[in-house]
Protein backbone atom coordinates (compact mmCIF):
# COMPACT_ATOMS: atom_id res chain seq x y z
CA UNK A 1 0.00 0.00 0.00
CA UNK A 2 2.83 2.39 0.80
CA UNK A 3 4.31 1.79 -2.66
CA UNK A 4 0.91 2.54 -4.22
CA UNK A 5 0.52 5.72 -2.15
CA UNK A 6 4.00 6.78 -3.21
CA UNK A 7 3.01 6.30 -6.86
CA UNK A 8 5.46 3.42 -7.43
CA UNK A 9 2.78 0.72 -8.02
CA UNK A 10 -0.28 1.36 -10.18
CA UNK A 11 -3.69 0.37 -8.76
CA UNK A 12 -4.38 -2.26 -11.46
CA UNK A 13 -1.08 -4.03 -10.71
CA UNK A 14 -1.83 -3.93 -7.00
CA UNK A 15 -5.29 -5.44 -7.64
CA UNK A 16 -3.98 -8.22 -9.89
CA UNK A 17 -1.30 -9.06 -7.33
CA UNK A 18 -3.93 -9.26 -4.59
CA UNK A 19 -6.00 -11.59 -6.78
CA UNK A 20 -2.96 -13.80 -7.43
CA UNK A 21 -2.17 -13.99 -3.72
CA UNK A 22 -5.80 -14.77 -2.86
CA UNK A 23 -5.88 -17.61 -5.46
CA UNK A 24 -2.63 -19.03 -4.11
CA UNK A 25 -3.92 -18.88 -0.53
CA UNK A 26 -7.16 -20.64 -1.55
CA UNK A 27 -5.12 -23.34 -3.32
CA UNK A 28 -2.89 -23.83 -0.26
CA UNK A 29 -5.92 -24.00 2.05
CA UNK A 30 -7.43 -26.69 -0.18
CA UNK A 31 -4.14 -28.64 -0.08
CA UNK A 32 -4.01 -28.41 3.71
CA UNK A 33 -7.61 -29.58 4.03
CA UNK A 34 -6.97 -32.49 1.65
CA UNK A 35 -3.89 -33.44 3.67
CA UNK A 36 -5.89 -33.35 6.90
CA UNK A 37 -8.51 -35.67 5.40
CA UNK A 38 -5.85 -38.07 4.10
CA UNK A 39 -4.11 -38.05 7.47
CA UNK A 40 -7.34 -38.82 9.33
CA UNK A 41 -8.18 -41.64 6.90
CA UNK A 42 -4.68 -43.13 7.19
CA UNK A 43 -4.74 -42.84 10.99
CA UNK A 44 -8.15 -44.56 11.15
CA UNK A 45 -6.87 -47.35 8.88
CA UNK A 46 -3.75 -47.84 11.00
CA UNK A 47 -5.82 -47.84 14.19
CA UNK A 48 -8.04 -50.57 12.70
CA UNK A 49 -5.00 -52.62 11.65
CA UNK A 50 -3.40 -52.22 15.09
CA UNK A 51 -6.62 -53.39 16.72
CA UNK A 52 -6.62 -56.48 14.49
CA UNK A 53 -2.92 -57.14 15.06
CA UNK A 54 -3.40 -56.80 18.83
CA UNK A 55 -4.78 -60.31 19.16
CA UNK A 56 -4.85 -62.02 15.79
CA UNK A 57 -5.05 -65.44 17.39
CA UNK A 58 -8.23 -64.62 19.32
CA UNK A 59 -9.82 -63.18 16.18
CA UNK A 60 -8.77 -66.23 14.15
CA UNK A 61 -10.17 -68.66 16.71
CA UNK A 62 -13.49 -66.79 16.96
CA UNK A 63 -14.39 -66.98 13.26
CA UNK A 64 -15.55 -69.80 10.98
CA UNK A 65 -13.45 -71.49 8.27
CA UNK A 66 -14.62 -69.26 5.41
CA UNK A 67 -13.63 -66.15 7.34
CA UNK A 68 -10.34 -67.74 8.41
CA UNK A 69 -9.31 -67.91 4.77
CA UNK A 70 -10.05 -64.20 4.38
CA UNK A 71 -8.14 -63.46 7.61
CA UNK A 72 -5.15 -65.44 6.32
CA UNK A 73 -5.20 -63.43 3.09
CA UNK A 74 -5.47 -60.16 5.05
CA UNK A 75 -2.70 -60.93 7.55
CA UNK A 76 -0.21 -62.86 5.40
CA UNK A 77 1.43 -62.72 1.98
CA UNK A 78 2.50 -66.37 2.33
CA UNK A 79 1.75 -69.28 4.63
CA UNK A 80 4.20 -72.15 4.26
CA UNK A 81 3.26 -75.57 5.67
CA UNK A 82 6.18 -77.98 5.92
CA UNK A 83 6.10 -81.81 5.87
CA UNK A 84 6.14 -81.92 9.68
CA UNK A 85 3.04 -79.63 9.80
CA UNK A 86 5.04 -76.60 10.94
CA UNK A 87 3.52 -73.38 9.62
CA UNK A 88 5.62 -70.34 8.76
CA UNK A 89 3.86 -67.12 7.82
CA UNK A 90 5.18 -64.08 5.99
CA UNK A 91 3.02 -61.15 7.14
CA UNK A 92 1.59 -58.85 4.51
CA UNK A 93 1.39 -55.06 4.54
CA UNK A 94 0.94 -53.37 7.05
CA UNK A 95 1.17 -56.34 9.45
CA UNK A 96 4.76 -57.01 8.34
CA UNK A 97 5.69 -53.75 10.10
CA UNK A 98 3.50 -54.29 13.17
CA UNK A 99 4.84 -57.82 13.70
CA UNK A 100 8.51 -56.95 13.09
CA UNK A 101 10.44 -57.54 16.34
CA UNK A 102 12.82 -54.62 15.71
CA UNK A 103 9.92 -52.21 15.15
CA UNK A 104 8.19 -53.48 18.29
CA UNK A 105 11.38 -53.05 20.33
CA UNK A 106 11.86 -49.50 19.07
CA UNK A 107 8.20 -48.66 19.75
CA UNK A 108 8.40 -49.95 23.33
CA UNK A 109 11.68 -48.11 23.88
CA UNK A 110 10.24 -44.87 22.47
CA UNK A 111 7.07 -45.26 24.54
CA UNK A 112 9.21 -45.62 27.67
CA UNK A 113 11.24 -42.52 26.81
CA UNK A 114 8.12 -40.48 26.17
CA UNK A 115 6.59 -41.59 29.47
CA UNK A 116 9.81 -40.91 31.40
CA UNK A 117 10.63 -37.53 29.88
CA UNK A 118 7.05 -36.28 29.71
CA UNK A 119 7.84 -34.80 26.32
CA UNK A 120 4.94 -33.31 24.45
CA UNK A 121 6.48 -33.91 21.04
CA UNK A 122 6.33 -37.70 21.09
CA UNK A 123 3.22 -37.84 18.91
CA UNK A 124 4.30 -35.26 16.34
CA UNK A 125 4.56 -36.80 12.88
CA UNK A 126 8.13 -37.05 11.53
CA UNK A 127 9.67 -35.49 14.65
CA UNK A 128 12.56 -37.55 15.92
CA UNK A 129 13.79 -36.48 19.35
CA UNK A 130 16.69 -38.94 19.14
CA UNK A 131 18.40 -36.97 16.40
CA UNK A 132 18.25 -33.44 17.82
CA UNK A 133 21.26 -31.13 17.59
CA UNK A 134 23.40 -31.30 20.71
CA UNK A 135 24.29 -28.36 22.95
CA UNK A 136 27.37 -27.64 20.82
CA UNK A 137 25.10 -26.59 17.94
CA UNK A 138 25.56 -26.94 14.19
CA UNK A 139 28.50 -24.60 13.71
CA UNK A 140 32.03 -26.03 13.93
CA UNK A 141 33.91 -25.03 17.09
CA UNK A 142 36.02 -21.90 16.78
CA UNK A 143 38.97 -20.76 18.77
CA UNK A 144 38.30 -17.86 21.13
CA UNK A 145 40.38 -14.77 20.63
Amino acid sequence: MQAHYAGAVPLDLLGSEQDRIARRLAFLDAQINAGDIEYEQAKAHLDDCLALAGDMHAIYMSIDDSLRRIANQAFFDKLIVTDDDTIHGEPGVPFNVFLDRDVQTLAVRQQGRTAESGTQTGDVVRLNNDLLVGPEGLEPPTLSV
